[in-house]
């Protein structure tokens, strides 16, 4: 594995944006983005149902393929069925096997909304994330200076759209819930994994959650396995979960999360 993951990532990344800039001007996708209705609110979503995002992704760095993916769209109405808030799809082709059609065939069928979860590091990005479905987008602060995490938070909120700020550890969430103190409807994604180096470490959230200071919603992401994990997590002032690979891996996504929420 690379010591620095992120740095292949967005290597990779910039020359995706290129293709796609080539292929669709942002002004090809301003033009769709007038004719598309209001996002739905994640914020909302998570706050009046079980707090979950249940992940669709066809494969990552460590699996070579999910077994359930061969049909995203009845994997993500699966996930509605059992009281998934709202899906997160992973766009990223060269790592996650994803692309933004994805998120175009899950909206049109789930009526759930959609994050997009890639690597964003142009506003382009943000453009094309509204015109292919999506309802709200992640940031990950350790790939963003200052400057660009709050231009594009405002790209975002003014396409009506709400954005997941993930971050890792105290440095990171400190210079994040300062920065965006005075916005409403703030939502925070605490992800056990180093990006980095891929390495998982479940206490990370339990360390952070008491540093998001009220009304930041917050969310805990990745290696999340069992529902014993989310009742603790919860009592530790978690709002909800983004849960993939545990959900994948399984036989039944469907029943795996139904598993998580409600117990066996």
């Amino acid at each position: 594995m690379n010591k620095n993951f992120l740095n292949d990532v967005i290597k990779y990344k910039r020359v995706v944006i290129r293709r796609d800039k080539r292929a669709e001007p942002l002004a090809v996708l301003k033009k769709r983005i007038k004719k598309l209705p209001a996002p739905r609110k994640l914020s909302q979503a998570l706050l009046n149902g079980s707090g979950i995002i249940a992940e669709i992704k066809r494969c990552s760095p460590s699996v070579k393929r999910f077994p359930n993916t061969n049909d995203i769209v009845k994997l993500a109405q699966d996930y509605k069925k059992n009281s998934a808030s709202a899906i997160s799809i992973l766009t990223d082709e060269k790592y996650f096997g994803g692309s933004v059609n994805d998120m175009s065939q899950v909206k049109r069928s789930a009526k759930l909304p959609i994050l997009r979860k890639d690597f964003i590091i142009d506003e382009y990005q943000i453009y094309q994330s509204r015109a292919y479905g999506a309802d709200a987008v992640l940031l990950i602060a350790s790939i963003l200076d200052d400057s660009q995490l709050v231009r594009f938070h405002k790209i975002i909120t003014a396409l009506g759209m709400e954005a997941l700020i993930e971050v890792h550890d105290e440095a990171e969430m400190m210079a994040v819930t300062s920065r965006f103190l005075s916005e409403d409807g703030v939502i925070i994604g605490i992800n056990n994994r180093d990006l980095r180096t891929l390495k998982m470490d479940v206490d990370t959230a339990v360390r952070l959650l008491w540093l998001v200071p009220m009304p930041m919603i917050r969310i805990v992401e990745s290696g999340i396995k069992t529902r014993q994990q989310i009742k603790q997590l919860f009592r530790l002032g978690a709002d909800g979960f983004l849960i993939g690979g545990s959900l994948l891996k399984s036989r039944s996504p469907g029943q795996k999360l139904k598993e998580l929420i409600y117990g066996r």
